[in-house]
């Protein structure tokens, strides 16, 4: 058996659910020290951070053990 990685799918509108849907998937893999922080412009208050600051390669590794191939 082959995990897939979390994706979002959004249900179109009913009055598109007629209509056929075309899916493209889209690679990409970055700098294994890049920061995946939150930008500090959209912290605030109102809107506190969710997330600890992670590099990609922390969270690739992160979810591989996740869906059992690391």
């Amino acid at each position: 058996m082959l995990s897939s990685t979390t994706h979002r799918v959004v249900n179109p509108t009913a009055e598109k659910r007629h209509l056929p849907r075309f899916s493209m998937p889209f690679f990409v893999h970055p700098k294994e020290d890049m920061p995946l922080n939150c930008l500090e412009h959209c912290i605030s208050a109102d809107r506190p951070k969710a997330f600890s600051d992670i590099t990609a390669g922390a969270y690739l590794h992160e979810r591989l053990v996740e869906i059992g191939l690391a």
